[in-house]
């Protein structure tokens, strides 16, 4: 039988092991060896904890120039690639391979710009940029190869960790610019990769005025890799599960199969029962920042009216869309949203009903709402009636309506955002989107036919509406509770 003695050193052996796997991981998360990193020519991972995620390997065949001041015609040239994203997740590292024309490096500080487009609807080259970075002298090593073309320029991989992550959603096309800037005596140019699927690449320089495809003239990627970095949560799994598995002694054999099936059952939605819906609103703390914490954005209703918001009503408008905005506290990916609304006399929809969800990016011009990144339709989203009347015509009552969205929806931290909720084609009822005192209060944006475009209330209304925004708590974070209360209650037992 084991000592007492012996049963410690066995559990403290086990977590040197434990934590010197997570060292091991940690390092890696800091600086991944660069010939290791382009190594990975396997099947894409398809998950936040598979870290890379894209992975377009160089060609040292040649590549664009792709920099802000060149010394020859036409002075200037911006290069990106498309992809697909594989997976919802937040991009956190980027990889890329380049070289410098005529292998004229440069001589001091290098600077080098990171952008993220979507494609515009036009033409479905780069657009909006929603997200930018300049990189100080990127990390950068030679590959110990050159690239074949005039003065056999060594081939560069570079490599920088993002500030901000970027969220991806999965399916969507993106387009990542890679730039060299303010050096005229170094052309930066981003190396082809012969990756399949060759799409060509898009090109801006004062030739062209704007992006510009290189198909049918030159089908080819560029050479770059995307990384989420393996979350901290997937460490501690494996911190608290390797003691566990270790430890097989017949007293834990009912604890560790219960783990395993509670492991192996566990679903992919960590709550995909829904919360309580009247607890959820009691909510009034400080806003949590992160995707463990649940609610990200919360404006509480204030149960004094609210704007119509529907497609088909027998007022003269006849229809009008009503959004807010709201700017991202973190990176994180919405799941799950929240709303308080009512309806107009208090007729209520005598059959099914259907409501549309919809996130904008505010438009340049004016920022009010302007391309869709996000839309779903919604059959009889659950709702339910919060005891409270609301103080306008007909004293309607108000409900607090409640939806998880089918694919998640990554927004980015500091970006401002448009929600935009409306009942859709039922004619008999008029849903109307509660107010709520939340501040700061900064006006909302209606749509119909009198403006005939989206316009701000400000300053005639100034009110948010009544929203929340809900990451739902990931499995890795209640798989995280599950392992540590085992070993929280054994500790109780053996202090008897």
């Amino acid at each position: 039988m084991q000592s007492s003695q012996d049963r410690n050193s066995t559990l403290a052996l086990c977590f040197v092991i434990a934590l010197f796997g997570v060292g091991a991981a940690s390092a890696r998360a800091g600086s991944i060896p660069f010939h290791e990193a382009w190594t990975y020519d396997g099947p894409q991972p398809h998950g936040p904890g598979s870290d890379i995620i894209i992975d377009h390997q160089p060609l040292n065949s040649g590549g664009f120039t792709s920099d802000s001041l060149v010394v020859d015609f036409p002075n200037s040239q911006f290069v990106a690639d498309d992809f697909i994203a594989p997976a919802t997740v937040v991009i956190r590292r980027v990889s890329w391979h380049g070289f410098y024309d005529l292998n004229i490096e440069p001589t001091g500080n290098e600077t080098i710009r990171l952008q993220v487009h979507p494609p515009r609807p036009s033409d479905g080259l780069p657009g909006q940029v929603i997200y930018t970075e300049d990189f100080l002298n990127p990390a950068k090593q030679w590959t110990n190869r050159f690239i074949l073309d005039s003065g056999a320029p060594k081939e560069y991989r570079y490599q920088v960790d993002l500030a901000a992550g970027v969220p991806i959603l999965q399916g969507q096309s993106y387009w990542l610019e890679i730039v060299g800037i303010g050096d005229i005596n170094s052309a930066f140019r981003w190396e082809f990769s012969e990756t399949p699927f060759l799409t060509g690449v898009a090109v801006n320089n004062p030739i062209h005025g704007d992006w510009h495809s290189t198909v049918p003239n030159l089908i080819a990627n560029n050479a770059f890799q995307l990384s989420t970095i393996p979350e901290p949560s997937v460490l501690i799994l494996s911190l608290l599960g390797f003691p566990i598995v270790l430890r097989r002694r017949p007293g834990m054999r009912a604890m560790g199969l219960a783990m395993t099936m509670a492991v192996s059952l566990a679903p992919t939605r960590a709550t995909a029962d829904p919360i309580p819906l009247q607890e959820a609103w009691t909510y009034d703390g400080p806003q949590p920042h992160g995707p463990g914490d649940g609610i990200i954005i919360n404006y509480v209703p204030s149960n004094a009216g609210g704007l119509t918001s529907d497609s088909l009503y027998s007022n003269f408008r006849h229809t009008q869309f009503v959004a807010d905005d709201f700017v991202a506290p973190a990176t994180v990916v919405i799941r799950r949203i929240s709303w308080h609304g009512f309806y107009d006399l208090n007729i209520e929809p005598p059959g099914d009903e259907v409501i549309r969800l919809q996130i904008h990016l505010p438009r340049l011009s004016d920022g009010l709402p302007g391309e869709v990144i996000y839309s779903e339709e919604f059959l009889n989203p659950a709702r339910q009636w919060t005891g409270r009347t609301i103080l306008t015509s007909g004293a309607p009552r108000e409900h607090r309506y409640q939806v998880d969205l089918t694919s998640g929806l990554p927004i980015v931290h500091g970006q401002a955002y448009w929600l935009e909720v409306a009942g859709l084609g039922d004619i008999d009822t008029k849903f109307r989107w509660e107010y709520s005192e939340t501040i700061p209060a900064s006006g909302l944006a209606v749509n119909n036919p009198i403006h005939g475009d989206w316009q701000s209330t400000f300053p005639d209304l100034i009110s948010n509406n009544a929203f929340q925004l809900s990451t739902i708590p990931e499995p890795s974070v209640i798989m995280l509770s599950l392992l540590g209360l085992p070993i929280v209650l054994r500790r109780r037992c053996r202090g008897r």
